[in-house]
């Protein structure tokens, strides 16, 4: 037996919207976002729940997503429209962001072999 789905309201399915407008706007993929969000593949599901309006994340990982996205809170909720940005501000802001999800990209190609270097140097214990 499985959970029921929510059915999606207009007003989650707006904001996930809204989320993929402020995305489209700094010219930055679900992936790239996913990967500066969360530092994980895992990060891009997120995201696709987020803009389908099926998920949305803690007030405490709002905020982050706000200030990666460059948007205010009240924006994604609605309560405001978003505020105009030069070019140059976009810019900045989407290179940022794709250094961001390069360098979680790299770590997370990096972490098992670090994983495997730091099980070789440990010392085996022997049964007595």
């Amino acid at each position: 037996m499985g959970r029921k789905k929510r059915p999606v309201s207009e007003e989650d399915r707006e904001m996930g919207n809204r989320v993929r407008e402020a995305r489209e706007r700094l010219g930055i993929t679900v992936t790239d976002l996913g990967y500066a969000f969360g530092g994980q593949a895992s990060g891009r599901q997120q995201v696709q729940f987020w803009e389908k309006g099926t998920h949305f994340p803690p007030a405490s990982d709002l905020a982050k997503l706000c200030r990666l996205l460059r948007v205010d809170g009240n924006y994604l909720l609605g309560l405001k429209p978003i505020a105009a940005e030069t070019p140059r501000d976009i810019s900045t802001t989407r290179d940022a962001l794709i250094a961001l999800a390069a360098a979680a990209r790299e770590s997370e190609r990096e972490e098992p072999a670090r994983k495997a270097q730091s099980k070789s140097r440990r010392p085996r214990l022997r049964p007595v």
